[in-house]
């Protein structure tokens, strides 16, 4: 008696580890979280990109990371990079003042196709 009800909790267990597993620590989709929205064209502004692992749940991962290629293919000019973490999806980059449109790229296993970003670099009118 004792023996089938260790065999069926430990099936149980089993299940929901598995459920767990799938629904929580396994990456569906990846999101990408640029922040501030706006870039302004002074040296002191900055924006971070960000590459967020997302579950099927609709939260972030916990525990992992995406390994993400991220690209800048229109102005490139415009800003300069001061962090590039590939293996964690983080890109930081700084206004070089002048405005205009930054595009950005992002390549991830995850991702079936490419995502586009684009960052406007606003001028700052009002210091002129």
């Amino acid at each position: 008696m004792t023996y089938r009800i260790v065999l069926i909790s430990l099936i149980i267990f089993l299940i929901i580890a598995l459920a767990v597993y799938y629904y929580v620590f396994n990456i569906f989709d990846v999101t990408v979280k640029v922040f501030p929205a706006d870039l302004y064209s002074d040296v002191s502004s900055k924006v971070t990109i960000e590459v967020i692992p997302v579950n099927a749940l609709g939260k972030r991962v916990p525990f992992r990371t995406v390994n993400a290629e991220i690209e800048i293919t229109q102005g490139k000019e415009l800003v300069k990079i001061l962090t590039y973490k590939p293996e964690r999806g983080i890109l930081v980059l700084r206004s070089n003042e002048k405005p205009g449109v930054v595009e950005v790229i992002i390549k991830s296993k995850y991702s079936l196709l490419p995502i586009e970003v684009e960052i406007p670099v606003v001028g700052n009118y009002a210091a002129k």
